[in-house]
């Protein structure tokens, strides 16, 4: 039975999720992960019809999709649509640029949200090996957007070449 009482502030559904979804692409992930990712992630809701970012915005964050659907717009036109366990907003964070596109909410959508500032700080207690597997992912990600997801099952070949 699930109960929605926070863990140290955090919601066991939350939890929950980040432990069965993996997000970021962190896996394996053990519960002490699992409660450290949560405490540096922001839970935010946006209704229907409103925009996590728009096109030019400051890339400070990347979102790890909960709850919902939202869709990536390109000036004004819906390219693709992310459903529940997907992750967006890694380019603007990798480049160090402003977002390229606008993320409009399709249906009422809630996300987990992680700051450049907990990338970037290592003041924090954020395990090392955690840390390291953001990074590991988001260059997964920026890499398999722009060379095709099948880039990494052939990384072999492109090494020994």
């Amino acid at each position: 039975m699930s109960s929605q009482v926070p863990i140290d502030g955090i919601p066991k559904e939350a939890v929950k999720f980040v432990l069965e979804a993996t997000p970021f692409g962190l896996t394996p992930f053990t519960d002490e992960q699992a409660f450290q990712l949560l405490k540096y992630a922001e839970i935010e809701t946006f209704p229907k019809n409103s925009y996590v970012f728009r096109e030019g915005d400051l890339s400070d964050k990347f979102y790890f999709l909960w709850k919902g659907s939202v869709a990536l717009e390109n000036q004004g036109h819906p390219c693709f649509e992310y459903a529940p366990g997907q992750t967006f907003g890694e380019v603007g964070i990798v480049e160090d640029a402003p977002r390229r596109a606008a993320i409009r909410v399709m249906e009422e959508a809630t996300v987990l949200s992680l700051h450049r500032r907990v990338l970037d700080n290592t003041s924090h207690d954020l395990d090392f090996a955690l840390l390291r597997s953001v990074y590991k992912y988001l260059g997964k990600r920026v890499t398999g957007t722009l060379l095709g997801s099948d880039f990494y099952e052939n990384i072999d070949v492109l090494l020994l070449q």
